[in-house]
């Protein structure tokens, strides 16, 4: 590993080491290492040991199956076959539908893969773990003990399942705010003020200035309900698309209706004066991806997640240049933290050779940018010692963007186009952010099957109408809160009640 890039990793986890993952005393980080300047060489392998039956087989959900996939394997492999006598084959699926039809039926089988990827909402983490589907961790821990120096288990503990771990956290941004995307080209040719731009009825003018004068541009990117409620970032209990949700804010425990909301309501009532005032394309409602809406150039803003450096982000993955405007301030929710994680299927043949290479996915920046850039020269160029450039970044055979998902996304090269302080800021950005108050909790949803099925079916039928303003909102309102009621949206929300208050009262 290059000294320089060696010397920045030393000063960004001394930089971990005095910070705080949310700003709040009862939850830190969790990461910290003792010699940052040998993290790549820290692991002694017994490369004597057999492989298992053939080498690991890895799936993981991404953008798409990478053209020059097999290239930048073989380049992996002879890492591995060095350091821990293994290969490694990646099965990249790009849509969440396949991938969940995939892994479930891995899992199911006799002959599942050794690693797959793991969160909250995809391969559900804890649902998995429950049902036996992924190994206990904590014995590969004690037995190669390396993560301990860098995962620290005060953080690994909001990864326990009644004491015991079954996946490894991706070291990466840790929090998340709310905010809009906007079309720097647009931003400079007519002059706007940022500043002036604090809420989403602030952004109006701009959007009106959009409608007039460029007739080629859709002023409001709008895909049904992606990045759905605005400004308005709930704590789902489960995820967006059923009831029950915690204010953002910390400000109570009660769990609420968020799509009956009165600040949800107002929302709603926004979307349809701009879908009047021709701010959004007319076929919203059936949308589904603003990033590919944000590919087309028809565009010139969108709601959207945001943390340091996704304009540049966007930017980069569009091929067209975007400004961020944060409108709210970094939280750190469930959703966060166990939005990637590693976990070893139970039938894997290979659990140790697994484990190791999930380690060297936190330890060796060759393998971590072999696998998140591909290979130098060929799909990248080296600027200096930690930034490269892609020559023709929307038609490379490799770059899949999924870095953040798995190992240490700060041994990972940064792209010119990007800030050159990316890592320090999200470091920074992760240390002040807001803790909520339900981190670390999840829901079982054994008891309310029937009513989380019947209120997600209620909640497609009407949700992408009320975000994207195509109907009328008082009267579609009271039809969606009648058939929540006889979906049984009080019991659901009785026993999320229930479940929060006692495991709320237990820690």
């Amino acid at each position: 590993m290059r000294k320089q890039f060696g010397r920045l990793f030393l000063y960004i986890m001394m930089l971990v080491l005095m910070s705080n993952l949310t700003g709040c005393s009862e939850v830190e980080t969790g990461i910290n290492i003792t010699d940052a300047n040998t993290v790549s060489d820290s692991t002694s392998f017994d490369k004597s040991k057999p492989t298992g039956q053939g080498g690991l087989v890895w799936y993981m959900f991404g953008n798409r199956q990478e053209p020059d996939l097999s290239i930048v394997l073989d380049e992996v492999n002879k890492i591995l076959q060095d350091k821990i006598n293994t290969t490694l084959d990646l099965q990249i699926f790009p849509t969440e539908d396949e991938y969940l039809q995939k892994v479930n039926t891995a899992l199911a089988s006799n002959d599942p893969p050794d690693i797959v990827f793991s969160s909250k909402g995809l391969v559900d983490y804890h649902a998995n773990s429950k049902a036996g589907n992924f190994k206990k961790l904590d014995i590969y821990l004690l037995k190669y003990p390396t993560l301990n120096s860098i995962i620290d288990n005060k953080y690994l503990d909001y990864f326990r399942i009644n004491g015991d771990l079954y996946g490894i956290p991706a070291m990466k941004k840790n929090a998340h705010n709310r905010g809009v995307m906007l079309r720097e080209d647009l931003v400079h040719k007519y002059g706007m003020d940022l500043d002036q731009i604090t809420t989403l009825e602030s952004l109006e003018p701009y959007l009106e200035i959009i409608r007039e004068n460029e007739l080629q541009v859709i002023p409001l990117a709008v895909a049904g309900m992606d990045f759905s409620f605005g400004l308005i970032d709930w704590d789902f209990i489960i995820d967006e698309t059923v009831p029950g949700a915690l204010y953002p804010d910390n400000s109570g425990d009660e769990i609420v209706n968020q799509f009956l909301a009165p600040e949800s309501i107002e929302y709603y009532k926004l979307m349809r004066r701009w879908s009047i005032n021709g701010y959004m394309h007319k076929d919203a409602a059936t949308m589904q991806n603003t990033l590919e809406l944000l590919k087309s150039k028809m565009f010139f803003a969108a709601i959207h997640t945001l943390s340091p450096g996704k304009d540049a982000e966007i930017s980069e993955h569009t091929g067209i240049g975007w400004v961020q405007v944060d409108m709210s301030e970094p939280v750190t929710t469930n959703e966060d933290i166990l939005d990637a994680i590693l976990a070893i299927p139970s039938g894997s043949k290979n659990p140790d050779k697994a484990f190791l290479f999930i380690e060297l996915l936190y330890t060796d920046s060759d393998i971590k940018n072999l696998l998140d850039h591909g290979i130098e020269n060929v799909h990248y160029t080296m600027v200096n010692e930690n930034t490269i450039s892609y020559p023709e970044p929307q038609d490379s055979g490799y770059k899949p963007g999924f870095g953040d998902r798995f190992g240490n996304m700060f041994l990972s090269y940064i792209s010119d186009r990007e800030d050159p302080l990316k890592y320090e800021k999200i470091l920074e950005y992760n240390r002040k952010s807001k803790a909520l108050h339900s981190l670390g909790f999840a829901f079982d949803h054994s008891d309310v099957e029937i009513q989380i099925r019947a209120c997600g079916s209620v909640v497609s039928a009407y949700s992408s109408m009320l975000f994207t303003g195509s109907c009328d909102i008082d009267s579609t309102i009271e039809q969606f809160r009648k058939e929540l009621r006889a979906a049984g949206v009080e019991d659901l929300l009785m026993e999320m009640q229930y479940q929060y208050d006692t495991w709320h009262s237990s820690r």
